[in-house]
């Protein structure tokens, strides 16, 4: 049974209704498979989509190489979604198979034109696909967990840990705060209200903790489990 270790990946801050918002992406190993779920934003994109800052370090490849990592080892690539800030930097990852939900694919062709500047296709049709339908693994170990919702093709990533399942939750719960209200919250940005809290109560189910999206307390650990 492969058992990972997490590592969060500081990429730098959005300035989201003037308030500060960390953009977090993550290495997984288990010593045979490097993995990266989302590949965040570049800050050159903020000027299209909304202010986005980095500092130095905090390019994907170079808080790779702060792990001992370089790109070309990763060989998974997972994007629980297709917002700009969680897909900008996949072409990096030339040796990967690229993974995403069909649906999520199909609706950032064709968004609703409210959500359309959240997506930037000329990154969407570089990269080929490994399309997902529903919950599907992904490798041993690792699971991609269709929960919708946020966009119609959201998905968590499920990862076998020695402290058991943790779910990467991205823009799905990007706050702890949400994960232990009763009832559990939904994010503010939806397609889908009530797919939004189906997919909570899947997630409860799947997995033994969380680990957000979008979220400072967990950029203050090296590494889950700890």
């Amino acid at each position: 049974m492969a058992n990972y270790k997490i590592y969060p990946l500081n990429l730098g801050k959005l300035i989201r209704n003037n308030a500060e918002t960390p953009i977090v992406a993550f290495y997984l190993t288990d010593g045979v498979n490097k993995v990266i779920v989302d590949t965040g934003g570049v800050p050159a994109d903020g000027k299209k989509f909304m202010p986005y800052f980095q500092e130095p370090g905090q390019k994907i490849e170079e808080a790779l190489a702060n792990l001992g990592v370089d790109p070309g080892e990763i060989n998974i690539v997972i994007n629980t979604h297709f917002h700009w800030d969680h897909m900008s930097n996949n072409h990096l990852f030339g040796n990967a198979r690229h993974y995403v939900q069909r649906a999520e694919y199909q609706y950032a062709l064709a968004p609703i034109p409210t959500d359309e500047w959240s997506f930037d296709k000329s990154k969407l049709i570089a990269t080929k696909w490994n399309l997902l339908d529903g919950d599907e693994q992904i490798a041993d170990g690792l699971y991609g967990m269709w929960v919708g919702g946020h966009t119609p093709g959201s998905m968590c990533v499920i990862v076998d840990t020695e402290k058991g399942k943790a779910a990467l939750t991205s823009d799905f719960i990007t706050d702890y705060a949400q994960w232990e209200h009763e009832p559990k919250l939904a994010g503010k940005v939806y397609t889908d209200i009530v797919e939004y809290y189906r997919g909570i109560k899947k997630l409860e189910k799947a997995c033994d903790y969380i680990i957000p999206g979008h979220n400072f307390e967990v950029l203050t650990h090296k590494v889950f489990p700890a």
